[in-house]
């Protein structure tokens, strides 16, 4: 499925009904009745609202906040905001949502409209309805349930050091599935990933851990921002306050290191452990907590020869281990290569291929023939509407499809994008740390143009 496919599947998996398609990653539908909305956030997960009331006047917003501040439901979080947009102004309450983008993942009875219906009723002064069982309880979404592939030390100056009510409120919103805390991190970052964050200025210690709750995305927070440059970004699970693992500690397991520079360097495997070894909470109650973030890294951090990577091994490498694109093409994109087209005759591969005035990193030929090209990236950076259209890697590998009038396939260390000659969006796009043997034949028959 595509973005849009896959956002359809959910919302319907939710309950929707006259869903329609506003955006290349957007939906508008309905919910018990209910005006509702949806889309793909930065970073990968669907993030929606249920809209209670989308007409309160300016004056009536008081009573609103105070409202929407007393009501507690399950499968989000009840807000009252003033809504600014290209035609009107208005208020509106709204239960925000976050689910994970895979129908598979969203539970049958999941509660988000039933307690959409029940709000609805108590705002307008009715009674519940005592014909509806109660919700179920949302099974949320936990990163920490995932093995981490990598492991990172973000950075953070003493401004950035989180405020407890923020941390609190991280906490309930986790609760609910909603994980709206983010920083500076790595482009290679993946969901689940184990972060550890190291403060400058006077503490030089790292004080907290969490886990990656979404893919790295690019954003430019503008001039006008504290952060004011063009950085990569990751959504995070709540933050848990560890005794301070002090920078004399962090140098003697890494080794030499100059605390300065962007958030999101990547840490070796055993290196990671020997920090979660150190870590000790703060809290009294958060032991189990920690226990459940610090879990072993599972990515492969050294590099074996790529001439025998099988597709199990393949799969394990570190994406943070990839220091650029050299690092993908000789251990990602290569073995690909080798493994899916393994016993197809009068097919080589060639690197650097002239395509016109440009170079191609790779072109499968066919007989001697171009049969697909394929563009390598450290990370794919898409644009932040969604639209592949205005992706630039995208765009320049269609390029390079027209020119030798071919598909094409864009990778980078994480996902493996499959493109038709003239398509406006890749037709299928595969994660690599999930890739099976069945995904080698989709590649293949792609690669050879078949």
């Amino acid at each position: 499925m595509d973005q849009v496919e896959l956002l359809i599947a959910c919302v319907t998996k939710l309950g929707a009904e006259d869903v329609e398609v506003t955006g290349p990653s957007h939906v508008n539908f309905t919910l018990w009745s209910i005006e509702s909305l949806a889309y793909v956030q930065d970073g990968g997960r669907l993030r929606g609202s249920v809209f209670i009331d989308l007409d309160i006047p300016k004056e009536d917003m008081p009573e609103a906040v105070e409202w929407a501040a007393h009501q507690e439901v399950g499968g989000g979080k009840v807000e009252a905001a003033w809504v600014a947009n290209d035609e009107d102004d208005g208020g509106c309450i709204r239960v925000v949502f976050e689910r994970d983008l895979d129908p598979e993942l969203i539970q049958a009875d999941d509660p988000l409209g039933q307690d959409a219906y029940n709000l609805l009723l108590s705002w307008g002064g009715e009674p519940p309805d005592l014909d509806l069982v109660p919700p179920a309880a949302l099974r949320a979404s936990d990163p920490t349930r995932i093995a981490p592939t990598n492991a990172w030390l973000l950075i953070g100056s003493d401004s950035s050091y989180p405020d407890p009510h923020d941390l609190m409120i991280d906490r309930e919103n986790a609760a609910k599935g909603l994980y709206e805390g983010f920083w500076t991190a790595a482009k290679q970052t993946e969901p689940g990933d184990l972060l550890f964050f190291y403060f400058k200025g006077d503490r030089k210690a790292i004080h907290f851990v969490a886990r990656a709750a979404d893919n790295a995305y690019f954003d430019d927070l503008g001039s006008g921002a504290e952060w004011s440059r063009r950085q990569w970004w990751a959504h995070v699970t709540p933050m848990v306050e560890i005794e301070p693992i002090a920078l004399g500690e962090l140098r003697q397991i890494t080794g030499p290191t100059v605390m300065q520079g962007r958030s999101g360097r990547y840490l070796r495997p055993e290196h990671a452990a020997r920090l979660s070894e150190l870590a000790r909470p703060i809290g009294p109650d958060d032991a189990a907590l920690l226990a459940r973030i610090l879990r072993p890294v599972v990515g492969r951090a050294d590099h074996p020869n790529p001439a025998t990577l099988d597709l199990a091994a393949w799969r394990a490498l570190a994406s943070g281990t990839f220091e650029r694109e050299a690092d993908v093409e000789r251990l990602v994109v290569e073995p690909l290569l080798r493994l899916s087209l393994h016993g197809a005759e009068d097919v080589s591969v060639v690197k650097a291929y002239p395509a016109g005035r440009r170079i191609v990193d790779y072109v499968v030929l066919r007989r001697g023939v171009p049969a697909c090209a394929i563009e390598v990236k450290l990370r794919v950076r898409r644009s932040r509407r969604g639209v592949w259209a205005e992706c630039r890697d995208f765009e320049q590998a269609c390029d390079y499809a027209r020119r030798l009038s071919v598909p094409a396939i864009l990778i980078d260390a994480l996902q493996v994008h499959l493109i038709h000659e003239g398509a406006s969006e890749p037709t299928k796009t595969l994660n690599r740390a999930v890739l099976l043997e069945a995904d080698l034949q989709t590649i293949r028959r792609h690669a050879l143009g078949l």
